[in-house]
């Protein structure tokens, strides 16, 4: 996922990367924990990583690693968060969550959809 001119990706097994694009040097590499299948994405200046227990972690988008929240799904999620109208779509086991971007700070309430 390309953001602000790094490249931020995860393995399955949790150990998150972040690289310059411009001479391709490693900025840091973090164990977030837990097991990816999904892809992060990025959404203002922010990176969101969904592991497979439905456990999000919220870093800054920059070239030091600065976590900024982790949420709780409370369910099992597979699939990478998709990005609409000002929020994040978080598909679980069971449900589809939204969770609004005001812009400013990482959401941290979780609201079903309708």
């Amino acid at each position: 996922m390309l953001s602000n001119g790094l490249l931020f990706l995860v393995s399955d097994q949790g150990i998150a990367t972040c690289l310059r694009c411009d001479d391709g040097e490693t900025c840091w590499r973090k164990r977030l924990g837990g097991e990816f299948y999904a892809s992060p994405v990025a959404l203002g200046d922010y990176v969101y990583f969904c592991d497979m227990a439905g456990r999000t972690t919220v870093i800054d988008a920059s070239d030091a690693f600065q976590e900024v929240a982790t949420n709780e799904l409370g369910e099992p999620a597979f699939a990478s968060i998709a990005l609409a109208d000002d929020g994040l779509y978080i598909r679980g086991e069971t449900r589809l969550v939204r969770v609004d971007y005001d812009g400013a700070e990482p959401a941290t309430s979780v609201a079903s959809a309708e």
